[in-house]
């Protein structure tokens, strides 16, 4: 019977105490760069620049009308680093069909200078020029090519660990959001 006491009185105990260290924990809640909300029971917790902008949700008394208000703000950024997101994703899915249409444009006359190359009379009896003319054009294009796409090569390999899955799709979402990260940073 003692040993039921003692137990029940160390559960009791052990109940009351966890019950008031809940009651005055403090959280705080911010917002990181992607936009999404985090809470935290530490200020130490929090990344050092997003430190002032975290608010305590927990543990203080607050206003009704500071915590509407708080919300609101947190809402506010929110919804403005989405916008900044979905605009840093036109931009850069703009800028990569831009560079896609040149390089098919450098492709197309490559292949039609090839064509007519091939189609004058004076040039069928000088087989080595035709050569020679074909390789340089073709590497020509292979050193415009590399060029132009090195750095969506790059960063689509660096953002996928060089693997590839999910498709083209999952590829291109991944590297938009690489980069998106990227412009963030550069911030």
């Amino acid at each position: 019977m003692a040993v039921v006491r003692y137990l029940l009185v160390t559960l009791l105990v052990i109940f009351v105490l966890g019950v008031s260290r809940e009651g005055h924990a403090v959280i705080y809640k911010y917002v990181d760069e992607k936009g999404d909300i985090l809470f935290a029971d530490d200020l130490q917790k929090i990344p050092a620049q997003k430190r002032s902008s975290a608010v305590m949700v927990s543990g203080a008394e607050a206003a009704p009308e500071e915590a509407a208000a708080e919300r609101a703000e947190a809402a506010a950024k929110v919804e403005e680093v989405r916008r900044e997101q979905a605009d840093a994703r036109q931009r850069h899915a703009n800028a990569f069909r831009t560079r896609l249409t040149i390089s098919l444009s450098g492709a197309a006359a490559v292949v039609v200078v090839l064509f007519v190359m091939g189609n004058i009379d004076a040039l069928r009896s000088h087989a080595k020029v035709r050569k020679r003319v074909r390789a340089g054009l073709i590497a020509g294009l292979a050193v415009f090519l590399l060029v132009m796409h090195v750095t969506d090569v790059i960063g689509l390999f660096r953002r996928t660990g060089g693997t590839v899955s999910g498709g083209f799709s999952g590829i291109q979402e991944q590297h938009l959001e690489g980069q998106i990260e990227e412009a963030q940073q550069g911030r």
